[in-house]
C-alpha cells in the first residue's frame, strides 16, 4: 500500500547524510554544548526529512490527509527530542514544548497547502470546518505564542524594576 522502497531510500539516505554530518562536525567540536547542538539539530532535521518523505509517499497513494497528520506528529516528536537534547535540563521546559507545537502546526499548515489538490472533504463536516478555518487557527496560535512570550518578558522587566526600587527604598531608610 505504501511505497516502502521510497521510505527505505529516505531512511537510508537520511541516516547516511546525518552520520556524515555528525562525524564531520564532531571532529571539529570538542565543547559539550556544541555537541548537544549538533545532535539536537540533527534529530530535528531527520524529523523534518522523515515527515516530508512520508507526506510525499502518502500523497502518491491518495492518503494525503493522513500524511499531513503524520507529518505534524513526527515533527512534534522529533522537535521535542532535539530541543530536549540541546537544552541543559533533561526535563522538558514549557518553552521547548511551545516551540515544538508551533513548528508542528506551521508544518501541518504548509503540508496542507502542498497536498490541497488531493484533499476532498465536504465543507459541512467538522473536519471540513477545521480545514477551512485552519488559517485562523494558525494565526491565533502564533499570536498567543508571541503574545505570551512578550507578556513574560514584560512581567520580568516590571518585577526587576520593582525589586530594584524596593532595594533603593531600603537603602535610603538605613
Amino acid at each position: 500500500m505504501v511505497d516502502l522502497c521510497g521510505l527505505m531510500f529516505i531512511a537510508i539516505f537520511g541516516g547516511i547524510a546525518l552520520t556524515m554530518w555528525l562525524k564531520y562536525y564532531t571532529d571539529r567540536c570538542r565543547d559539550e554544548d556544541c555537541i548537544k547542538l549538533l545532535y539536537g539539530s540533527g534529530i530535528i532535521l531527520v524529523g523534518f526529512v522523515l515527515g516530508i518523505g512520508l507526506l510525499y509517499i502518502f500523497y502518491t497513494v491518495d492518503l494525503a490527509l493522513f500524511g499531513v497528520g503524520l507529518l505534524g506528529l513526527i515533527i512534534l516528536v522529533f522537535t521535542l527530542l532535539g530541543l530536549n537534547i540541546m537544552s541543559k535540563d533533561p526535563i522538558l521546559e514549557k518553552a521547548e514544548v511551545r516551540r515544538a507545537i508551533g513548528l508542528s502546526l506551521v508544518a501541518v499548515f504548509f503540508g496542507l497547502l502542498a497536498v490541497s489538490d488531493k484533499i476532498k472533504i465536504e465543507t459541512n463536516t467538522l473536519l471540513g470546518n477545521i480545514l477551512s478555518n485552519y488559517w485562523w487557527i494558525i494565526m491565533t496560535i502564533i499570536g498567543f505564542y508571541f503574545g505570551g512570550r512578550s507578556a513574560e518578558k514584560i512581567v520580568t522587566i516590571i518585577l526587576e524594576k520593582w525589586v530594584e526600587a524596593k532595594k533603593e527604598e531600603k537603602d535610603k531608610l538605613t
